[in-house]
């Protein structure tokens, strides 16, 4: 018999000729009688369906109800050998009356005790020990629903269940018929999902029971830890309840590791297991089956969200799906209260949503900034400001391009954007960086390469994943800044630091490859840089030193309209060769020191922060024709 062929338990209120009582009646004539019982007697009844589901002779299926009988009533117990003021029955009567139930029938191997379908009394002369029939078994004869109370401090609430991906869905009905295969050839069967998120697995495992007709049982994994003895008691009730009531039991592992092996092959039945990944391949049973799921791409996210937010078109959030590498739990998440927004606004409202929910938590790793700069706000020559442009086209537009029109089929590479960003301190690299992400309405990281980079072998790498990890799920622009520091041109390899190095770099090419993330990296070293590596970067821009008339823009922006100002000589200061973070820096100080003299921003406070920032810098600028402008 197969799981799907397993019939659902009769009810409590089913009557005639059926029914328990009738079927007691019936056995109380023949043992009155004393006319031999048969299966008639018990025919269409749920005890003729407890013998079928455990695969019960006739005998046997007789025993169960004569055994049912003793436990309801105190004059049938009597009549059928047993005794009014003792429950169950001698295991001479039940072969007294039952003539084809043989010794054989209770012993520990035999169905009615490996199942634990019946007990018996561990003392006395075999003939007179008393068998008594399990109270689980007797509530399901009775149509009372289960569990079994000795699996209830095992059970624990469903966890969420997610929407499922098509390729998931798709896993199901190939899935269902290996496991009903095993379970008739073999009589055990278990199946592992692993990889997506918790709730996918969860879906996943509750539609591949549902598609065999079953219920799923959510069991503490803790109950694999028991000691041996207590642990396989438990996994024997377990293993009666899928047969019982058409459950299929669900293990929600944290890991498993090799000393869950023993545990895992102890389980019997059919059963089904989750975990995040297989960390021990050794510890699955032989004849497991394994169903892996890879985390939605960006058209089953487009698909899950158009799902959540009750959207016919996926098109529209497209670009959401790009962005954003979430599951289906936190895509149903960040869906939820928005069914009240208009069709046309989710897919907005669904960004901020994913935004709030994927803000990364502070980590040492990387500084999350909210960015506040605009294009509006670069000052920069046309070049360059058209090479930001083209990045920003190819992040917006990327869904557009690979997806829909096809590119991405002819691309083994991952279709985040990178960029390198070169240019002396102070000419904007920074500040188009937080334009980008600000552009892009995302979170910009900027990474703290003291704490990434580590000196022992292997844990840079882990550093690197989890930056970009944590970028990928809050749909981040990921910034390196002074990225000479991982980049810098590689010696002859022989050296320990060298192999390192070698081994930093190909691990960071291989994730900014495979990465979503659009990822930008700033040096004012270029020549520093690795060429092999720049030839992998989506685009190169070159932030110059600003000529005359950028400065003068640069000076006329420095200065907030609700600052108060002076005479100050815009031309006269474009023609410091200064960056523009150095003008920045200094109309800042030279408001302090206004606001402190109780006066307007005027040139004296202008030159005195340039004179400050010359202190920082290598190449201080020349300050003679503005300090004779103002008499100093």
């Amino acid at each position: 018999m197969t799981l799907a062929e397993i019939p659902r338990p009769a009810t409590a209120q089913d009557a005639g000729e059926t029914s328990v009582a009738a079927v007691l009646d019936r056995l109380t004539t023949a043992l009155s009688e004393e006319r031999a019982l048969r299966a008639e007697d018990i025919g269409g009844s749920t005890f003729a369906e407890f013998a079928a589901r455990f695969g019960l002779s006739d005998p046997e299926a007789l025993a169960v109800a004569l055994l049912a009988g003793a436990e309801l009533d105190r004059d049938f117990a009597a009549l059928a050998g047993g005794s009014a003021e003792a429950t169950g029955l001698p295991i001479g009567a039940l072969l007294a009356r039952l003539p084809a139930l043989g010794w054989d029938s209770f012993l520990p191997t035999a169905v009615l005790r490996s199942w634990a379908l019946i007990s018996m009394a561990e003392s006395g002369r075999r003939t007179d020990r008393r068998a008594f029939l399990d109270p689980r078994c007797l509530d399901w004869c009775l149509g009372h629903a289960g569990p079994d109370a000795a699996l209830l401090p095992y059970l624990r609430p469903p966890g969420p269940a997610a929407m499922l991906t098509a390729p998931a869905a798709a896993e199901i009905g190939p899935a269902a018929d290996r496991l009903a295969e095993a379970a008739e050839t073999a009589g055990r069967a278990l199946t592992l999902i692993t990889g997506s998120d918790g709730p996918t697995r969860q879906r996943l495992a509750s539609d591949l029971a549902a598609s065999l007709g079953c219920d799923t049982l959510s069991i503490d994994p803790g109950l694999l830890r028991l000691a041996p003895q207590e642990r396989q008691a438990v996994l024997r009730r377990l293993a009666r309840e899928t047969v019982l009531d058409r459950v299929l039991p669900v293990f929600d592992l944290p890991r498993i590791d090799a000393g869950l092996g023993e545990a895992l092959a102890r389980i019997e039945g059919t059963a089904l297991l989750t975990a995040p990944a297989l960390d021990a391949p050794e510890a699955l049973p032989p004849g497991c089956d394994q169903i892996t799921l890879a985390p939605p791409g960006a058209p089953e996210r487009a698909a899950l969200w158009a799902a959540a937010l009750e959207l016919d078109d996926s098109a529209a959030l497209a670009p959401l799906a790009e962005a954003f590498a979430l599951g289906a739990d936190d895509i149903a998440r960040a869906a939820t209260g928005l069914a009240h927004v208009p069709p046309e606004a989710r897919p907005a409202a669904a960004w901020a949503a994913t935004r709030r929910l994927c803000a990364p938590p502070p980590d040492p790793l990387f500084t999350a900034i909210t960015p506040r700069a605009t294009l509006a706000d670069l000052i920069l020559p046309a070049a360059t400001e058209a090479a930001l442009r083209a990045l920003l086209a190819q992040v917006r537009h990327r869904a557009t391009v690979y997806r829909a029109w096809g590119f991405a089929a002819r691309s083994s590479r991952g279709l985040g954007v990178s960029a390198l960003f070169s240019g002396p301190s102070g000419t904007g690299k920074t500040l188009a960086a937080e334009a980008i992400a600000g552009a892009l309405d995302l979170p910009l990281l900027s990474v703290n390469l003291a704490q990434v980079v580590d000196k022992y072998v292997g844990e840079t790498e882990k550093h690197l994943d989890r930056v970009f990890g944590r970028a990928e799920r809050a749909g981040a622009v990921l910034f390196f800044d002074e990225a000479e520091a991982l980049f810098r041109q590689r010696g002859d390899g022989e050296s320990g630091a060298a192999r390192f190095t070698a081994m930093t770099v190909a691990y960071l090419l291989q994730r900014l490859e495979a990465s979503p993330a659009t990822c930008i990296l700033a040096t004012n070293m270029r020549g520093a840089i690795d060429d092999a590596f720049l030839r992998r970067l989506r685009f190169a821009v070159q932030f110059a030193f600003p000529g005359a008339a950028e400065r003068a823009r640069l000076w006329a922006a420095a200065f907030p309209e609700a600052a108060p100002l002076g005479e100050i000589d815009i031309p006269l200061l474009a023609t410091l060769p200064a960056t523009g973070g150095t003008i920045r820096n200094a109309a800042l100080g030279a408001g302090f020191r206004a606001a402190e003299a109780g006066r307007a921003i005027g040139l004296q406070d202008i030159v005195a922060a340039l004179e400050s920032e010359n202190a920082k810098l290598a190449q201080p600028v020349d300050l003679g024709v503005l300090r004779r402008r103002v008499g100093r």
